[in-house]
């Protein structure tokens, strides 16, 4: 696990990840209405330069729910490491974002949300496991221009399944708390059970490589 986990913070911290990233100063009303049939500001961003920021990403009420599973994880994990071995750029794929009309601190995530999630919920496990990497804790949270308070890096507005609650579940899970859902997620043969698990989110988070 030591190895695995040296690698994904090196993927991380020396920025070969890339996402395209398209955004726009306008509210989400108005993209639902003309469907993205606009001109977007389109640019390519290392993976450190997506999560470093001020603002805080917003999943839409209208977006669909988390969905990935765990093959889709486990390959996005797999083409990590191996883009990192190789010594190669890894393009993960695009984001389009639009900065809220309401709160000028929040990106709300019009495509991409998938991999953002799932991104955000495997630098979560490494901070579990790597707390003095304090730049993997200022990925994960947003502070506010005072640094008293914090808040997730991603929230989820979805409400259908209960996708706000249980992201921020997962987001705020210590060690001690991770690595108990991990044992009481098994089946007497030390295998993951399905439906052990509380969401998607935690599926993941726990049904993970170097967990």
């Amino acid at each position: 696990m030591a190895a695995e986990l040296r690698y994904l913070v090196a993927v991380f911290l020396e920025k070969k990840l890339y996402f395209c990233y398209a955004h726009k100063s306008i509210g989400y009303n108005y993209l639902k209405k003309i469907k993205m049939a606009l001109a977007l500001n389109a640019e390519q961003k290392e993976i450190l330069k997506i999560f470093k920021i001020e603002e805080q990403y917003v999943i839409p009420a209208y977006q669909r729910p988390y969905s990935w599973g765990y093959d889709q994880c486990f390959q996005l994990y797999n083409d990590l490491i191996k883009s990192y071995k190789a010594k190669e750029d890894y393009f993960i794929g695009n984001i389009i974002i639009a900065r809220s009309e309401a709160n000028k601190d929040t990106l709300e995530v019009i495509d991409g949300q998938q991999r953002l999630t799932t991104l955000l919920l495997l630098i979560k496990v490494l901070y579990v496991f790597e707390p003095k990497l304090k730049v993997l804790e200022k990925i994960l949270e947003q502070e506010d221009w005072e640094g008293t308070k914090t808040k997730p890096r991603i929230k989820s507005d979805i409400f259908e399944a209960k996708d706000g609650v249980n992201l921020n579940n997962v987001l705020n899970y210590n060690k001690e708390q991770f690595e108990k859902r991990i044992i009481e997620c098994k089946d007497k043969k030390g295998k993951f059970s399905k439906n052990k698990f509380k969401s998607r989110f935690e599926r993941n988070a726990n049904h993970n490589p170097i967990a």
